[in-house]
């Protein structure tokens, strides 16, 4: 049985005072289609192969204690390779307890770093407890996945273990890092290297050794070997992360990069880092011009480029954050207890090479992010890293899914779980003027700001006789019908009408003389 509630600017998530001046070009819209059976995970490894879902390590609890024996129960492992199929809901299982140990040990880890190369999902690292030792530990092991013949298996009860192969090599004796691909190289930013129970008491249970290093590799994978290749690792105390957020991203030029956000703690203090990191196949630079204000800790991030006007836009969704947003003053508060947040932000890079982020009017309904996935459709239109192309898209899309993490119950020392939430991400592109021509000239349509708050202005680009003007909602439902003798009258008309509409997105349709012009319209106050 699916569960589906609808997340979206006209529904109760819209806070109306959230969204900053600077709008994105684009309306996002959640909705959720949880599907209940599903197992509630976070900090797990992820793939997708012919429609369907695989998952393995992490946890099904919250998140984790802070005294010695309580800080990774052994019974909160996930022990299942999981597959499952995101378009009705079913769901197979194999529990990798049944493996060899040298096996089961890697694959019952939490916060591995893993990568999707075509069919094999590879699984590095994490913390987790060694069976033949009895110690909790940070794997030095890779794990390769061949994807259809897991899928395969598990579904038919046949044989998993024909579908792993693994290997060790203790230059990825690492977790809480974060992987990605860039071009043929591989990097993996950050992590640490932690042994012994995890505890926050003082007790001397536990070592942790921070790599502060950004590793490029490849894999080699064929018939004869499985091992790391190409080996380079690139050291700075600016890199002494770990729970970070990495993510592709596009920079001017058309230029393939990956972004490093956020990430805990400095040395000096139990605060994240704020500066991001910008890799590309030639450069790892620092950016000292701006301090990122929200979403420090791993939580899902959507990456969006315009390549007309060279911004990045890359969506954060809640997660732990240094700040808050006071809606009422339209301020970033901090908090350094870093809490569990609600509120999605958007973090732009614009093509001169400053950034801001945008406080979206959306925001979950509970405390929902840290260590939850975004799951790209494969069949929306992106680049070769995965960033998703603003220009391509045509209305609205579906552009993938958001699943799993924590949830919390309060913002700080607080109770959590994992949850099964699942959510679709929808993007609506709002360039500013869709132009219908039907006379000899072109009319376009300026409506500024756009989206707007209470009330908003309506040019032309030139002369012309407009009678009419029609706003529909997204339904195509009628919101208004204006009519004047003349343009002057009706524009007027219509952006008083425009002011008196609820939240939402609307058309705006201008008929006259042989000529009619059509825009989009969102308000958001």
């Amino acid at each position: 049985m699916k569960r589906f509630l609808f997340f979206a600017l006209l529904l109760c998530m819209l806070r109306s005072h959230a969204q900053s001046p600077t709008s994105p070009p684009f309306l996002m819209e959640l909705q959720e289609v949880t599907f209940p059976e599903w197992p509630a995970l976070h900090s797990f490894a992820f793939a997708q192969w012919d429609g369907y879902w695989i998952m393995v390590a992490g946890r099904s609890n919250g998140l984790h204690g802070f005294f010695p024996f309580t800080g990774f129960p052994e019974s909160s492992a996930n022990k299942y390779i999981w597959v499952l199929n995101p378009e009705n809901g079913e769901k197979w299982s194999y529990d990798v307890t049944q493996l060899p140990t040298h096996l089961a040990d890697a694959l019952l880890v939490t916060n591995p770093q893993f990568l999707q190369i075509g069919q094999k999902l590879y699984v590095l690292g994490g913390y987790g407890k060694e069976s033949t030792s009895g110690d909790f530990i940070t794997f030095s092991k890779m794990t390769a996945l061949n994807l259809p013949a897991l899928v395969s298996a598990v579904q038919s009860g046949g044989n998993v273990q024909g579908a792993l192969r693994q290997t060790s090599d203790d230059r990825i004796k690492i977790c809480g890092g974060e992987m990605h691909h860039l071009g043929d190289d591989l990097y993996l930013i950050g992590g640490h290297n932690f042994e012994g129970l995890y505890s926050q008491t003082g007790a001397p249970v536990f070592t942790q050794t921070y790599t502060s290093k950004i590793l490029r590799f490849r894999i080699q994978d064929d018939a004869n070997q499985l091992s790391i290749t190409n080996y380079s690792a690139f050291q700075d105390p600016e890199y002494h992360r770990r729970d970070l957020n990495l993510a592709p991203l596009m920079l001017p030029g058309m230029v393939p990069a990956l972004g490093v956000y956020g990430g805990v703690f400095r040395p000096e203090a139990d605060v994240p880092y704020f500066n991001p990191i910008y890799i590309t196949g030639q450069n790892i630079d620092l950016d000292e011009s701006y301090a990122q204000k929200m979403s420090q800790y791993t939580c899902p991030i959507v990456p969006i480029y315009d390549e007309v006007a060279e911004n990045m836009y890359s969506i954060f969704f809640a997660g732990l954050s240094y700040h808050t947003y006071n809606e009422n003053n339209h301020t970033f508060e901090v908090d350094e207890l870093v809490p569990f947040i609600d509120q999605i932000t958007t973090f732009v890079r614009y093509a001169n090479g400053s950034s801001e982020e945008v406080v979206m009017p959306q925001v979950f309904d509970e405390l929902l992010g840290t260590n939850a996935k975004f799951i790209l459709n494969d069949d929306v239109a992106h680049y070769d890293n995965e960033v998703i192309d603003l220009r391509a898209l045509q209305g609205r899309t579906d552009v993938g899914c958001i699943f799993g993490g924590i949830k919390a119950a309060i913002p700080n020392i607080t109770p959590s779980s994992a949850t099964n939430r699942l959510f679709k991400v929808l993007i609506t592109p709002l360039f500013p003027n869709s132009v219908v021509e039907t006379g000899a000239e072109e009319i376009k349509i300026a409506v500024t700001p756009n989206p707007f708050h209470y009330e908003t202005r309506i040019q032309l680009s030139h002369l012309a006789h407009f009678t009419e003007a029609i706003i529909t909602d997204l339904s195509g439902r009628m919101a208004s019908a204006l009519q004047a003798d003349d343009t002057r009258t009706l524009l007027q008309k219509t952006e008083a009408a425009l002011k008196a509409l609820h939240p939402g997105m609307y058309t705006l349709l201008l008929n006259g003389d042989n000529q009619k012009a059509v825009t989009k319209v969102v308000k958001i106050h």
